[in-house]
């Protein structure tokens, strides 16, 4: 019996400690891209599908072709940072959405 009880203050200790952990977020690979050291001639990107890139370098951040690949979070990740070119190579459902 007082085994049992042990056992069960023990789950409930390690419930109540788990409650009250601070939630940390994943971060995601677009905060790692704006995250991730520069030096001068160096540079980072990252691959959106089809034909949308993120390209960033010490000098600046370009985004290539987005079309809808960017969206939410994304996009709340994005204007936290500065974009220096926004580029659609053409009006073509994987370059270009207008929504």
């Amino acid at each position: 019996m007082l085994r049992q009880k042990k056992i069960i203050m023990g789950l409930a200790l390690a419930a109540l400690l788990f409650a009250l952990a601070p939630r940390v977020r994943a971060e995601s690979e677009l905060e790692k891209l704006f995250a991730a050291p520069l030096g001068e001639n160096e540079a980072a990107y990252m691959f959106l599908a089809f034909s949308g890139v993120v390209v960033r370098t010490a000098a600046g951040t370009v985004v290539i072709d987005p079309a809808n690949l960017l969206m939410g979070d994304d996009i709340s990740v994005l204007a936290k940072h500065k974009i220096d070119a926004l580029l659609y190579t053409h009006g073509h459902g994987d370059h270009y959405d207008a929504a």
